[in-house]
């Protein structure tokens, strides 16, 4: 499951006060977290990533979601809208409902063309970020 970064904050909380009220310990240092359980019969374990900055809260919450098997969710990428292609999907980041497709760039507005869920053709004025 692909979500934006703000609903991937609002996992990792949500992880993390789970972790907080269960009966799994945490261990490990800036680059590895270890979460067990306290019989010892469930491990999780997250690895930071050598370009990320380490954030406990997040390690605990990727642990402990592996250690009780649940998904963790990836994020999505945003991109401007200039680097999309013909054909490519997005959604936007002020509406996360509606899903468009690109089709290209008018060449004498300069402004950015897509096809919604509906098919109709919709006109972006600027160019923005959008999750692809």
């Amino acid at each position: 499951m692909k979500v934006t970064k703000e609903e991937f904050k609002e996992w990792v909380k949500k992880m993390y006060i789970e972790f907080l009220h269960s009966n799994y310990k945490k261990f490990g240092d800036n680059v590895t977290t270890v979460v067990v359980s306290k019989n010892g019969n469930k491990i999780g374990v997250a690895k930071r990533h050598k370009d990320d900055r380490y954030n406990c809260i997040t390690g605990i919450a990727i642990a402990y979601a592996r250690a009780t098997k649940r998904k963790i969710p990836e994020v999505k990428d945003t991109v401007w809208l200039s680097e999309l292609k013909n054909g490519d999907s997005f959604i936007t980041t002020y509406d996360k409902n509606t899903k468009y497709i690109f089709l290209t760039v008018n060449p004498l507005t300069k402004n950015y063309i897509a096809t919604n869920s509906t098919g109709k053709i919709v006109e972006f004025y600027v160019d923005m970020q959008v999750y692809k």
